[in-house]
């Protein structure tokens, strides 16, 4: 039981980072026995591999990006200092 509760306790933080979810793994107290624990884990292990699965949205980052321009030389990155050690 100590292994079960484990599990269902990783799911429950897991799930919080997900909002979007319409069903949780409701809280231990609220389950009456151990079936009922494992039904839920089992609910739990589902919806992470439903999660993992499924594509999630990307936003657009393109207007963050500067693409730097690659024709350019690279008299950018020189340096003033000159290497006088012979």
């Amino acid at each position: 039981m100590e292994e079960l509760n484990r599990q269902l306790d990783w799911h429950q933080s897991n799930e919080k980072t997900f909002p979007a979810l319409t069903e949780q793994v409701p809280l231990k107290s609220r389950m009456s026995n151990k079936a009922e624990c494992v039904r839920e884990l089992k609910k739990a292990v589902d919806r992470y591999k439903n999660m993992i699965l499924t594509p999630q949205p990307v936003e657009n980052v393109s207007g963050d990006i500067e693409m730097v321009d690659s024709r350019q030389d690279d008299s950018f990155y020189a340096s003033g200092y000159e290497d006088n050690m012979v």
